[in-house]
This record gives C-alpha cells, structure tokens and sequence, in this order.
C-alpha cells in the first residue's frame, strides 16, 4: 500500500537536499503559502493519483528517455491520470528503440539537474 502522510503547511525539520532547502527558505522569505505530504517514493502513475487524492490537484509525471545509441534524449512530461504509450511516442519520434538511461546520463542525474534548473528559475538566475 502506497503511503502519503497528511497535508502539511510548514517546511519540514530536516531536508533531503541543498536544494530542498533553499526552495523552503525561498518560499518562507517571499511569504508564499503551500501544502506539503511526504508520500513514499513516487514510482507510479497510480502512485501520484494517490499524491493528487490527498492534495486535491493534478501532478505531473516525468520521464526521462533516449535512443538506444544515447544520443538522443526527451524529457516526456504527462499527467498522473494519462497512461505512457511507447509505440505512439516512438512513432512521432522515428525512433525504434528507447528506454530510461542509465548512468552519467540517468534518472538521478535528470533529477538533480532539473531541481537546480528549477531553483535559478526561481530565484530570476534563468527564464523558465
């Protein structure tokens, strides 16, 4: 069974990153309100419709593929509720093979990258 804690409207007592951090201490200096769970780990679609039940909202899902060769990646972003459907994006893509890179270019990687993407983008360093 997939947990999601109840909602919460303060920063937690630890972070789990650098980046956790500066994005609650950003949110605290400009005042801004927000609700928070600690769910387990979201690995699912099914696991963030249950993120989104508890929060009343829709969150998005991310994945991040490539070619075969790695030489080309997609950063594929959809809502929790629409199911992935490989043959289509191949398709539209002309691509006969892709997966969830491993290694210097896999999902910890995109994931670090993109969070600090986020924070310049917050803090006016890039333009979204």
């Amino acid at each position: 069974m997939f947990f999601v804690s109840d909602i919460m409207g303060k920063a937690p007592d630890s972070y789990k990153s650098y980046l956790q951090e500066k994005i609650y201490e950003s949110l605290a200096e400009l005042q801004i309100p927000f609700k928070r769970v600690n769910p387990d780990e979201a690995i699912s679609m099914e696991d963030c419709i249950e993120i989104n039940h508890k929060l009343d909202m829709k969150m998005v899902k991310t994945l991040f593929l490539c070619n075969s060769k790695k030489t080309e990646f997609y950063l594929y972003i959809t809502t929790a509720d629409k199911p992935f459907k490989a043959k289509n994006f191949s398709n539209t893509r002309h691509i006969t093979c892709f997966f969830c890179p491993c290694g210097t270019h896999g999902t910890n990687y995109w994931r670090e990258n993109w969070s600090s993407y986020c924070i310049r983008c917050f803090n006016g360093q890039e333009k979204p």
